[in-house]
């Protein structure tokens, strides 16, 4: 059903569904237009999101209350006045009392926290805001880079992302941080480099003058690197290894905090992360030539963002590879969003068993903002342990 011009604006603001806080309106737009209509009908969101639910019959504007009018008639004698028929209250039916509150507006729907900026693995990304969304391709990338990050030492992250077969999908082979003048380097694989020595001690480690620390669990098969920013805020960086695959990923933790008390030691970053302040709407992906993208469009937006030797992007690898330009353009995964066919494909193969498969692994993500996510990992890679990952179990 349409909604009238008057009605038509779209949330703006973050609020709760099935314990999970989110902006819905965002969400519902984050896989493109084909998804849009049975996203809005799955949270009932329509009328929170007319404009994106497609419900407005023109340009969105500022919903009004409308004053009342001479066409709401007022009481007429029509109207019967209560009679001796009504029965006064009796003894028999209890007041309030004190042990029975009233509902109050004081105590607020449980929220879920913002995600923290970072990348995960086959690779989801999140932004300086927490938004997540995903871009396979195989290239260099510029995660992010603040130049004038801690008096103009500079902060630059870069990772490399490679194709897995036969399917295509994206990995996150290795990231790359540097600060001032000083390099690390680490590989999924384990391998890490400090200024390009490998294995280097790295006791007392620094980068710049920000401290670097290694620890590893107690299965010995993940290892832990954290770089402190300083203003409590951490680049914290797990890796894993597994008869199955190695994985990489990574948070940046402590950025809410910090922005929420007025810091700015980051404002000045662009990259995969986007802008610091978001732009406004669902376009919100900033790219290097200052265009604007919604997550489905990361297929386009992404590559805006891979190292570019010609614009003077520092090269941060041990490994000299071909993905940067102008040597080379990003390459393309066939699962790239912008073409479903391929995804729809292997979802209806063997009777729809893989997507069956994938439905049940993520069955605990059901209503969450991450069982998209979870259902792609396990349809592409067939690896129903995807399921299992920290992110998707809590565990992180």
């Amino acid at each position: 059903m349409a909604t009238s011009s008057a009605q038509c604006a779209d949330r703006t603001d973050k609020w709760t569904i099935a314990k999970k806080t989110n902006n819905w309106c965002k969400w519902a737009a984050k896989l493109g237009p084909s998804e849009i209509a049975n996203r809005c009908e799955t949270k009932k969101i329509e009328n929170d999101c007319p404009v994106t639910c497609g419900l407005c019959t023109d340009m969105p504007t500022i919903a009004v209350t409308p004053a009342p009018t001479a066409s709401t008639p007022a009481p007429t004698a029509s109207t019967p006045a209560p009679t001796a028929s009504t029965p006064a209250p009796t003894a028999s039916t209890p007041a309030p009392t004190a042990s029975t509150p009233a509902p109050t507006a004081s105590t607020p729907a449980p929220t879920a926290p913002t995600p923290p900026p970072g990348a995960r693995d086959d690779p989801h990304l999140w932004t300086w805001e927490g938004e997540m969304y995903d871009y396979h391709g195989q290239c260099d990338l510029i995660y992010t880079t603040c130049p004038k990050f801690d008096h103009n030492q500079g902060l630059h992250i870069h990772l490399r992302t490679e194709f897995v077969e036969p399917m295509k999908w994206s990995t996150i082979a290795s990231m790359a941080v540097k600060i001032g003048e000083d390099i690390f380097e680490v590989e999924n694989n384990g391998a890490y480099f400090l200024n390009r020595a490998a294995l280097a001690d790295l006791t007392d480690a620094s980068l710049g003058d920000h401290k670097l620390t290694q620890s590893v669990d107690k299965s010995g098969t993940r290892d832990y690197y954290s770089i402190d920013l300083k203003n409590n805020m951490s680049i914290d960086i797990k890796v894993r290894n597994s008869a199955k695959r190695d994985s990489l990923s990574f948070t940046i933790n402590g950025v809410h905090e910090h922005r929420a008390s007025g810091g700015t030691a980051l404002s000045d970053c662009v990259g995969l992360t986007s802008t610091w302040e978001h732009p406004v709407g669902s376009r919100f992906l900033v790219g290097r030539s200052g265009n604007a993208y919604a997550p489905h469009e990361a297929a386009d937006f992404g590559p805006e963002w891979q190292v570019d030797f010609s614009k003077n992007d520092p090269n941060l690898f041990m490994e000299k590879i071909a993905r940067q330009l102008p040597q080379k353009r990003c390459d393309d995964s066939p699962l790239q969003s912008k073409d479903r066919r391929h995804l729809k494909k292997l979802a209806e193969a063997d009777n729809g068993a893989n997507a069956r498969q994938a439905e049940e692994a993520c069955n605990h993500l059901r209503g969450n903002d991450l069982f998209d996510s979870c259902y792609f990992d396990v349809l592409v890679t067939g690896d129903v342990t995807f399921a299992e990952e920290p992110w998707y179990t809590g565990e992180e």
